[in-house]
Formats: C-alpha cells, sequence, structure tokens
C-alpha cells in the first residue's frame, strides 16, 4: 500500500514537471518570436510593473517616445475618466 502511494506520488510529480516544462517551453518560444518581431521593426519590449496603474503607464510611456510631452499615470486615468463622462 505504502508502495503504491509513493509510485503515484513519484508518477503526479513527473507529471507535474512535464507541464511546468512544457508551458515554460512555450512561453519562452513566444517571448522568442517576439523579440525577432521587434527587433526587425527597430522596436525594443517595454517592461512596465503590473501595479494597477499599469495601462495608463504604457500609454505614458508610448506618448513620450511619439510626442515628446509627459503624462503621469494619475493625469491619463483623469483626462480617461473625464472624456467617459
Amino acid at each position: 500500500e505504502n508502495k503504491r502511494k509513493e509510485q503515484e506520488a513519484k508518477r503526479l510529480e513527473a507529471l507535474q514537471k512535464d507541464q511546468e516544462s512544457a508551458v515554460y517551453s512555450k512561453s519562452y518560444k513566444e517571448n522568442e518570436a517576439i523579440s525577432q518581431l521587434l527587433k526587425l521593426r527597430n522596436l525594443k519590449l517595454k517592461d512596465i510593473p503590473p501595479d494597477g496603474d499599469c495601462l495608463y503607464r504604457a500609454i505614458s510611456h508610448q506618448y513620450f517616445l511619439l510626442k515628446g510631452i509627459k503624462h503621469t499615470a494619475e493625469d491619463l486615468r483623469i483626462m480617461a475618466a473625464k472624456f467617459i463622462k
């Protein structure tokens, strides 16, 4: 009985490791493909921390790159709220 439980536990552990490896592999392949596309277009991936303002921080970053004008995430949130009203 104990031996069977140990074997089952090992089997489940191996299965979990395989699944984690597959996810990592898929994620790695996706990131590599994105990196290659960005490189062809002379673009870079900008890491934005997921903090609740990430959408507005990403827009702020792009707006500064394209227009040279700085807006804080808070400014953009207020502008968006006013526009929606």
